[in-house]
């Protein structure tokens, strides 16, 4: 059935509002592709189902400067993401807005050569058997080049020695944390624990030592075992953003939690150690704050337990990259070039309040609080790497500890006399 020009007008007006939505209202919080993605399809089917005649056709659409973005478009495409991504690369992190300017431009003026001198030849040019064995064979070329750089896991050349352990860096961190046995996931069930979990003391003047926890408590694990392992009977309970936090979290943490409490009833340590990314949890800690309480309520369960030395290990410090990126940019921007011992940027700033915070409100209670930010930093930066070397470093990513980082913890706290 035809349409008239006041419905051509409103169907193409529609088609452009849902692309403006599209534009301004997908974030990256939203599911996409999924359902999302129907907005700004539908706005395109729209705006072609409207015709040429609409005024916003005519006029918006069809005037010079769109039509030449529309002409360059897919090389446009294909050359504006590696460029961002580079960019994003070799600033490690989000590019300062004059570089992402500089990228579009850059994105604009290739993507116009390549269609003058690359599409527009080979569509409209004069046709021979040569463009398509030509472009078979740069095919060919580009595949081989990047199944190589695979095979080599990068190209690692291109950087000097002392930092390609950093470009590469790939670190293994479930094995010696027991992940799948003492360190769990969100899915396993609360009881889930393996039997090796549980270390049952020699004898009665033995000391033990239990440590609850989340993911950064699993980490902990191989520095107190290496530390002191050898002289102490170590239980680890851990699981992936639970707290020790009785009543808290989601269900299987909340349960796995008063399954760990039953298991400290039976054992009794001498010491229970509980640490996560308290800051990940609660910002403004307190006693009044819902989950200060839970967890101070958590504590004098403990002590209720007859457990008598209950070490709480503040918040680790967390980065805004991973720390073998953060590295190589700090190696990057000095000169002379060196890597550094410590950084005095890039770490987030409520991990330091939150760290007060829980010193304060531990102030009036009889438990050890221990800030691992007061081990780990000073005024000139937080530690990258333990002293003395340019490889151990601390963490791997934002901040769990790597097993050189909680050797260096843990012998701070056994040296500190914290623990045994």
């Amino acid at each position: 059935m035809p349409r008239g020009p006041v419905s051509d007008d409103l169907v193409s007006a529609l088609g452009l509002l849902l692309l403006v939505g599209a534009a301004f209202g997908i974030t990256r919080d939203n599911a996409f592709p999924g359902y999302w993605a129907l907005v700004p399809v539908a706005g395109a089917v729209l705006l072609i189902l409207a015709g040429p005649e609409p005024w916003a056709n005519r006029v918006l659409l069809a005037n010079k400067l769109m039509v030449f973005v529309g002409l360059i478009s897919y090389p446009l495409y294909l050359w504006h993401w590696p460029i961002l991504s580079f960019a994003r690369i070799v600033e490690s992190g989000i590019p300062a807005q004059e570089i992402r300017i500089a990228a579009v431009a850059l994105s604009f003026a290739l993507a116009w050569l390549t269609y003058r001198l690359v599409e527009k030849p080979i569509r409209f040019g004069r046709q021979t058997w040569i463009k398509p064995v030509a472009l078979s064979m740069v095919l060919a070329v580009a595949g081989y080049i990047g199944y190589d750089a695979f095979q080599r896991n990068g190209l690692a050349f291109r950087v000097p020695e002392e930092v390609r352990h950093l470009v590469n860096f790939n670190y293994e961190y479930a094995q010696d944390a027991r992940a799948g046995r003492c360190w769990l996931s969100q899915e396993e069930s609360a009881d889930g624990f393996g039997g090796e979990c549980i270390a049952v003391p020699r004898s009665a003047e033995s000391h033990s030592i239990l440590l609850w926890g989340d993911s950064h408590a699993a980490r902990l694990y191989p520095g107190l075992r290496a530390t002191m392992g050898d002289r102490i009977a170590l239980s680890q309970l851990t699981r992936n953003s639970c707290p020790p936090i009785l009543g808290f979290g989601y269900t299987a943490c909340r349960k796995g939690n008063d399954h760990v409490v039953s298991q400290i009833r039976n054992l009794v340590p001498t010491t229970v150690v509980m640490f996560a990314a308290w800051n990940r949890y609660q910002k403004a800690w307190s006693p009044e704050s819902a989950a200060g309480q839970a967890l101070l309520e958590s504590i004098r369960s403990l002590k209720q337990l007859g457990i008598k030395n209950i070490v709480v290990l503040g918040p680790a410090p967390e980065w805004n990259d991973a720390m073998p990126r953060l590295v190589y940019k700090a190696w990057k921007d000095s000169q002379p070039r060196s890597i550094p011992e410590r950084l005095t940027s890039g770490m987030k700033p409520e991990v330091r309040e939150v760290d007060m915070r829980l010193q304060e409100m531990f102030s009036s209670e009889q438990v050890r609080y221990v800030s691992v930010l007061q081990i780990l930093c000073r005024q000139d930066g937080c530690l990258t790497h333990v002293p003395g070397t340019s490889r151990g470093l601390l963490t791997w990513d934002y901040g769990h500890l790597t097993t050189e980082g909680a050797v260096f913890v843990s012998q701070h706290l056994s040296t500190a006399g914290i623990l045994p």
